[in-house]
């Protein structure tokens, strides 16, 4: 599964790719330079915890709005 969601928020955007690899799952935000590993995209506080354990200020303020994104997204997928 790979999936990408634009989230755009106070003035800042984020273009976050969530996918499969061989050792689970990861999360990268290419516009910021980062690529993590990830929990299950609906997983919400692991997500959020681990964008703010590698990104930078911004990252770190939305990271819960970023982690939400990725299971809305998820979410509307599974559904279609």
């Amino acid at each position: 599964m790979m999936f990408e969601v634009d989230l755009r928020v106070d003035g800042w955007r984020f273009r976050i790719i969530y996918g499969d690899y061989s050792l689970g799952h990861f999360i990268a935000l290419p516009n910021w330079n980062i690529c993590m590993n990830a929990g299950e995209p609906y997983d919400i506080e692991f997500n959020a915890g681990q964008l703010k354990g590698c990104g930078g200020p911004k990252v770190q303020l939305y990271a819960d709005r970023i982690a939400r994104a990725v299971y809305s997204c998820w979410k509307d997928c599974e559904g279609r």
